[in-house]
């Protein structure tokens, strides 16, 4: 399994260039998006608040599914999700300790762990790939950089190992 990781500030592109790269990745593509939004709580002692709160249940509904209630260990659940995909596309999730895909405008976090920038301002770093581009992306720019990132070995996509690694600092 190769696993990319794209990350950023809101607005910049982040999904556009992911929609893009999934068209270029051959085989089962999984996606995990992390957000800092909270999901709309179940009604405080509804049937499926109880239950929520007894066991971890998961929900299906005509829009998705919902994991609630105690959860396994993050480690245990992006395993298990991404056990049947080639491929296992991140977007967030900035502070995982991962070599990311990250779009930035300006300058990025010492305490950011990245691979390769998109963006108009090269890295400070030799070591890390810099795509210059105009951000936001565009569905045209994002579609060019995604077939650049499918179909050279850049370091952009990295092993299961890594992902593994990362999330057991995280449990």
């Amino acid at each position: 399994m190769i696993v990319w990781h794209v990350a950023g500030d809101s607005g910049l592109g982040k999904t556009v260039l992911l929609e893009a790269l999934i068209t270029q990745l051959p085989g089962t593509t999984r996606v995990l998006k992390h957000s800092h939004h909270l999901l709309e709580g179940d009604a405080q002692g509804s049937d499926t608040d109880r239950l929520s709160q007894a066991a971890t249940t998961v929900r299906l509904h005509q829009d998705g599914i919902v994991l609630r209630g105690r959860h396994p260990k993050l480690s245990d659940f992006v395993t298990w999700y991404a056990s049947q995909g080639d491929h296992l596309l991140i977007e967030g999730l900035k502070f995982l300790n991962t070599p990311k895909i990250y779009l930035s405008q300006t300058a990025i976090a010492p305490h950011i762990r990245v691979g390769t920038v998109i963006g108009p301002t090269p890295p400070s770093s030799l070591d890390t790939l810099w795509i210059a581009s105009a951000l936001p992306l565009t569905t045209e720019t994002a579609h060019d950089i995604a077939c650049t990132l499918a179909s050279k070995p850049t370091g952009a996509g990295f092993s299961w190992d890594i992902l593994q690694d990362a999330l057991g600092s995280l449990d």
